[in-house]
């Protein structure tokens, strides 16, 4: 069985994902005149889920949020 703090997990890492990609949005924003400067992007995935049983005996699963995979920078190589 799941944990009852599960939705608030949950809601946390949204946030958490979601802070980092606004930072990343921050920078490129803050960065836009900055010569030699490429764009960002946060990368997000989903997490593994959970296995439950529910009351009337049948399995399921249920999502246990995202998190940041990576950060990349979008780059032409042949203007490189």
């Amino acid at each position: 069985m799941s944990s009852s703090f599960m939705g608030i997990e949950l809601g946390r890492r949204a946030l958490a994902a979601n802070q980092v990609a606004l930072d990343t949005t921050g920078q490129n924003t803050s960065n836009v005149n900055t010569v030699g400067y490429s764009r960002q992007v946060t990368n997000l995935e989903t997490t593994d889920s959970s296995d439950i049983t529910l009351a009337n005996g049948f399995q399921g699963q249920i999502g246990t949020g995202v998190t940041v995979a990576s950060i990349t920078r979008i780059r032409d190589q042949f203007l490189d």
